[in-house]
Order: structure tokens, then C-alpha cells, then sequence
């Protein structure tokens, strides 16, 4: 697999958040039911909305993920919990409400790398950003924004595209 991952700085973006800590096996379903709550709250706020849905997925370990197999992967998959936050980027500052949470994504350096094909290989993809960081010694943050530009309702899964970003620290 051939992915052009690059290093770039992104400007700081309001957000509106759901923090959820799930199994990973239960992540479609959460997301699934967050996007539409979270976009419900921004038609009913009068905000608007400035670029794709996306996952924030907290305390990632980078050389467990450099270095984990496929059995390993299955076992967190089947035992894990994973903290996250899924959320919208919107235009201005909104208020949120009940567990909907009004924030920003930090100003700074990013990796940045497009994974193209179905959700489930996205850890592929993770794996190679991680080689290629520590092959550059780049230290990533333990954290990872996945933006889904593209909608699996309009488009053949190995069409997706995924936005990856992880800041730098």
C-alpha cells in the first residue's frame, strides 16, 4: 500500500463534541448515533457547519500500534475500551447542550495521510503512519482525528476516504 503521509500545520477549528469511552466493536453503532444528534443540534442552533464529521480517538499507544499483530488487534478489538470524542467542525463558536460539548481542535502541526478503502482497514494505514513517524523520529501525540470525508451511504467502501491527522507534540 502506497500513502503519501505529510506533515502540515492546521488552523484552530470550533467544534461541538460527544465523549463517549466504548468497546471498539461498538464504535459504527455510537457513531452512527452521535453524527445525527450532534448535526440535529447544529440545524436547531442556527450555526454552520465547516467540514466533515469526524473521531478523535484518545490514549493511543503508537509503538503497540507500530508493532501489534493481528491476533493483538483482535483481542483489543473484542476487549478494549476506547475513549473518544466524535464531533463536526462548525464556523463559529456554538453553544452545546446535554452531553454535547462546545470546544476547539488545538492550532499546530499535524501527519496528515488519506486512507482510501472500508473503515476496517483503516489500522493499516495507522500502522504505516506510525513506522513512517518512527522511522523520522517524529513523535506523535497519543491522540487522532479521522475525518470521513466521503459517505458510505453514496459510495462503494473501497472508495472511502478518511482524513487522518495526528498532532505532533
Amino acid at each position: 500500500m502506497s500513502l503519501d503521509i505529510t506533515i502540515e500545520q492546521q488552523n484552530p477549528q470550533h467544534v461541538l463534541e460527544i465523549a463517549v469511552q466504548i468497546p471498539l466493536f461498538k464504535i459504527p453503532k455510537v457513531l452512527g448515533d452521535c453524527f445525527p444528534k450532534i448535526k440535529q443540534h447544529i440545524e436547531s442552533a442556527d450555526a454552520d457547519l465547516a467540514g466533515a464529521p469526524y473521531a478523535r480517538y484518545l490514549e493511543i499507544d503508537w509503538d503497540t500500534v507500530r508493532k501489534q499483530g493481528m491476533l493483538g488487534q483482535i483481542w483489543q478489538l473484542l476487549t478494549h475500551k476506547q475513549k473518544m470524542r466524535i464531533g463536526f467542525p462548525v464556523a463559529s463558536q456554538t453553544i452545546g447542550s446535554d452531553n454535547i460539548e462546545s470546544t476547539e481542535l488545538a492550532a499546530g502541526r499535524y501527519v496528515k495521510a488519506v486512507h482510501t478503502g472500508p473503515y476496517h482497514k483503516v489500522g493499516e494505514t495507522y500502522k504505516l503512519i506510525a513506522e513512517w513517524a518512527a522511522g523520522q523520529n517524529i513523535t506523535m501525540a497519543d491522540n487522532t482525528i479521522e475525518n470521513y470525508i466521503t459517505d458510505p451511504g453514496e459510495i462503494p467502501a473501497d472508495k472511502l476516504e478518511t482524513l487522518i491527522l495526528i498532532p505532533l507534540t
